[in-house]
């Protein structure tokens, strides 16, 4: 059944879509009013999603400048796990193990990115590819303040409320492994 196959693919990009508008909604509640607030995302010069968050922000709340994670769902969409490369075990998102190992991962993709063939300076690819590796020193090694926002949806498919949850920060890394 190709057509329900579709079907559910559209559905999953509308939910998806959901977590990320609800996620912006909930970057610009999150600071502190007149406060700056900007979004340090960067992409991936290959066009890949993988090993990236959903927003990195750097904010002010309650008076301190902070550098916060967002992790944007929709619907049922749960927080995702990888296996941390330093244990062999699962770290599920929001913790200090993800984190580590997912900007571990990212140093590693960043590298690989410099010796790609793409990589030629002026290029966009390069262009690209500078902005991700400034936006990796500014979060490396920093404590990280992280939510997940939830975009709920009614059984007719209607936005239904967002959720905003603040996990426990993930402090700096000291130990330098993943970061």
């Amino acid at each position: 059944m190709p057509e329900y196959k579709a079907l559910v693919n559209e559905t999953r990009e509308v939910s998806e879509l959901g977590g990320t508008i609800a996620g912006k909604a909930a970057a610009e509640r999150l600071g502190d009013a007149g406060s700056p607030n900007e979004s340090l995302l960067a992409q991936w010069p290959d066009g890949s999603k993988n090993v990236n968050f959903d927003d990195v922000r750097r904010m002010t709340i309650d008076g301190q400048e902070v550098l916060v994670i967002i992790e944007n769902k929709g619907g049922e969409a749960v927080l995702g796990k990888r296996i941390d490369a330093s244990t062999g075990k699962y770290a599920q998102q929001g913790t200090p193990e993800y984190h580590y190992s997912l900007m571990k991962s990212m140093e590693s993709k960043i590298d690989n990115l410099k010796r790609d063939e793409r990589n030629i300076p002026g290029s966009d690819f390069n262009s690209k590819l500078q902005e991700m590796q400034v936006m990796y020193n500014t979060i490396k090694d920093q404590p990280i303040r992280f939510y997940h926002v939830q975009q709920k949806f009614d059984i007719h498919g209607n936005p239904a409320g967002i959720i905003v949850d603040r996990f426990p920060d993930i402090p700096r890394n000291t130990n330098n492994t993943g970061g």
